[in-house]
């Protein structure tokens, strides 16, 4: 079950805008009959695509990952202190730098509980679920979530499965 069953019809982001001239969507407080716990939540939201920018981020890893097997391997060291210091010659391969990603889209999100700021939240990848910290049993729940992109859906469940299959 889903703590949400409002839909956001029309949402439509405005990309020239940065933060804080984001839209803003409060749930107003949703009181529910007993205290509950929600331990994961996702936002469904258009940001496009941004697989070349975590591609970059994968290699960046991936390089990073062969250098350091490379110098876990032998190192050679230069003892004298106050002389530059070669870590196996030209062994190493360069590591690819990224950017940090500046994109045009911000979205944001802050969950509270029983009038707590329970998680708060900047969301990079849309239809991935995040964990909520605390584990905090409420009764009122209410979300706002800014930001200047689509928003399709918020779901809020009891486990990883239950959201998914909402």
């Amino acid at each position: 079950m889903s703590l949400y069953r409002n839909n956001i019809y029309h949402w439509e982001g405005d990309t020239t805008q940065p933060y804080p001239n984001n839209l803003t969507w409060h749930s107003g407080r949703e009181l529910l009959s007993k205290k509950k716990t929600f331990y994961c939540a996702r936002v469904i939201s258009d940001t496009g695509d941004r697989s070349d920018y975590y591609k970059e981020l994968e290699a960046r890893k991936r390089a990073i990952k062969r250098n350091n097997e490379i110098i876990s391997a032998g190192v050679t060291w230069n003892p004298l202190i106050g002389y530059d210091v070669e870590i196996n010659g030209d062994d190493l391969e360069t590591v690819p730098a990224v950017a940090d990603y500046s994109g045009d889209f911000n979205l944001y999100i802050q969950i509270y509980g029983d009038d707590t700021l329970l998680h708060q939240k900047e969301i990079y990848a849309t239809d991935k679920p995040f964990l909520i910290k605390g584990g905090i049993r409420a009764r009122a729940w209410e979300i706002i979530i800014v930001g200047n992109v689509k928003v399709r859906r918020f779901d809020m469940a009891d486990s990883m499965q239950e959201l998914m299959q909402g």
